[in-house]
């Protein structure tokens, strides 16, 4: 075992100074907002809002406040942070937890500088606080065109929808323009199709458009979408998206349906029981984060059936991305942690992370023997009876608060201390005797395993759960895009999911496309087009 023992370097006594008055401040008050950056941690965000205040008052950017707080981590400690969050996460923060917040950061800043000044020795605290902007005389940054996002706009619809195939009943042809129009209103409203046509001026009954539709069953949509999704890929990997070795994810949506009866429905899958649903149609997206553009791009799609397992979902995924994409990292959750997955990544050169669930004699002691906050055990094996299979995977922990509270969590610490008796001939500590211990002393852990046995254990858990800000930024804004129906026809399901999907990676395209031809204009701190906006204009825009 490891663990993070590199003793850390002490702050300057104005940084300290600086943090210790954002930290005696009472606000901002942000006590209503819940955690929204990794969906586990304990990022209260009244911290996280104190952490924004400290880096305006430093002038630090997202990137520097991470560096900083790696190496002074009795700064972050001050502000609240009991662990560190990446630049990424800090800046998804400010972008969708405190979008509307931005201003009022700024003043609070102003407010708590003037309180620093008044209180504490210039000497101690101006070497350290970013220069107060002067009033500047010169124009502002032109906005971007409005035709210009026209252009682009029709340039990404003609690339998504135009060649979109309609046409599969013997007595009708459809353009895709106009059978979409119904659907496309549908997922901007977050409405049904039907409500929609009825409600409006359409040339199609409700009965034509969802006729269209059925005209493809739901593998037939799905190899539509996955011709079509390539284009959109094409695009973007020639416009310099997607390039080099990425990080992926695996994000399952399940979608219910009503009434949950006992004769369900062609193409569901059976899940966990949650609040009164059991079964619902379920899909597999498999998400490329590109860091360079810090875009979320969905490379491949599957509708996850009950007849389909998990290692063969994993390798339909990894084989329709491989076309488009080089995957370096694959962070997985529970329900993947299989002997066969571990194995079919390590021979595509795929690096996996994997929340191990808490079971089995082995696991278990090897958490009661850890020691510190962050630590691992090597060459843990997963197997797999039905295969006869075992492989041997890193496991690294980090403490799990759902199940112990920081007094709990010292207790672990002082009980977890060997004896050298403990240790084998390689240096390893055996693994505890259940017997011998409390429960507390595994259940205060979250397990996490991993073939990366070069990075630290706490380096590998925070690279795992980025995952969770990249799947809340795509799940939420794939949750608008989604047009509401009762259909219980699967091929209808695997339509609007595949529209929804196909729509996201339509708005990133966009973004980038303006973002290359307009890098100087505003807006600068957030997308060149808003997701709001990029509808409508798929909606109002003539064709051609």
């Amino acid at each position: 075992m490891t663990g993070d023992t590199r003793a850390a370097a002490e702050p300057a006594l104005g940084e300290q100074a600086i943090a210790q008055a954002v930290a005696d401040e009472p606000g901002p008050l942000t006590t209503d907002r819940e955690d929204g950056l990794d969906g586990d941690g304990r990022e209260h965000p009244q911290s996280v809002a104190q952490a924004h205040i400290y880096r305006i008052l430093t002038g630090r950017s997202f990137f520097e406040l991470e560096r900083h707080f790696d190496r002074y981590p009795t700064i972050r400690e001050s502000l609240g942070l009991d662990d560190n969050l990446d630049h990424s996460s800090f800046s998804y923060s400010m972008r969708e937890q405190f979008e509307d917040m931005e201003v009022f950061f700024e003043s609070y800043a102003d407010y708590v500088r003037e309180r620093i000044e008044a209180t504490l020795p210039e000497s101690l605290t101006d070497p350290f606080l970013a220069e107060v902007d002067v009033e500047d005389d010169s124009e502002p940054l032109p906005e971007i065109p409005e035709e210009a996002k026209d252009e682009k706009i029709r340039h990404v619809r003609a690339i998504m929808l135009e060649e979109t195939d309609f046409d599969r009943a013997s007595n009708a042809s459809y353009e895709a323009g106009s059978i979409l129009t119904p659907f496309l209103e549908a997922a901007q409203e977050t409405d049904a199709p039907a409500n929609i046509i009825s409600d409006n001026d359409h040339e199609f009954s409700i009965k034509a458009a969802f006729n269209a539709v059925k005209q493809r069953d739901a593998d037939g949509w799905h190899e539509e979408f996955k011709r079509v999704n390539g284009r959109v890929l094409s695009a973007a990997t020639g416009a310099g998206m997607l390039q080099g070795d990425l990080d992926a994810y695996i994000d399952i949506t399940v979608i219910p349906y009503w009434p949950q009866t006992d004769d369900p429905a062609d193409g569901h899958r059976q899940g966990e029981p949650k609040n009164g649903t059991t079964y619902g149609f379920h899909f597999a997206t498999l998400v490329a984060h590109d860091q360079e553009h810090d875009k979320d791009v969905a490379v491949a799609v599957e509708p996850y059936t009950q007849d389909i397992g998990p290692h063969d979902l994993v390798q339909r995924l990894l084989e329709q991305a491989e076309e488009y994409v080089s995957i370096d990292t694959l962070r997985l959750d529970s329900g993947f942690e299989s002997a066969r997955i571990l194995k079919l990544c390590r021979e595509r050169d795929i690096t996996p992370s994997v929340r191990l669930k808490r079971r089995g004699d082995e696991l278990k002691g090897a958490l009661a023997a850890m020691s510190g906050r962050f630590d691992d055990y090597e060459d843990y094996p997963v197997t797999s009876s039905e295969h006869n299979l075992s492989e041997k995977v890193r496991v690294v922990a980090e403490p799990d608060w759902n199940n112990a509270n920081k007094s709990d969590f010292d207790a672990v610490i002082s009980n977890s201390q060997q004896s050298l008796d403990a240790f084998n001939d390689d240096d390893e500590p055996d693994v505890l005797d259940l017997d011998d211990v409390d429960d507390i002393l595994w259940k205060a852990r979250r397990p996490y395993g991993t073939l990366n046995y070069e990075d630290s254990p706490k380096r590998v858990i925070r690279r795992h759960k980025q995952r969770w800000r990249v799947e809340n930024a795509y799940a939420e804004k794939k949750t608008k895009l989604m047009a509401r129906t009762g259909s219980r026809d699967h091929g209808v399901r695997v339509f609007l999911f595949w529209l929804s999907t196909l729509l996201y990676n339509g708005w990133m395209l966009t973004r980038k496309f303006l973002r290359d031809d307009f890098p100087n204009h505003r807006p600068k701190d957030r997308g060149a087009v808003e997701l709001t906006t990029f509808i409508k204009k798929i909606l109002r825009l003539d064709y051609g």
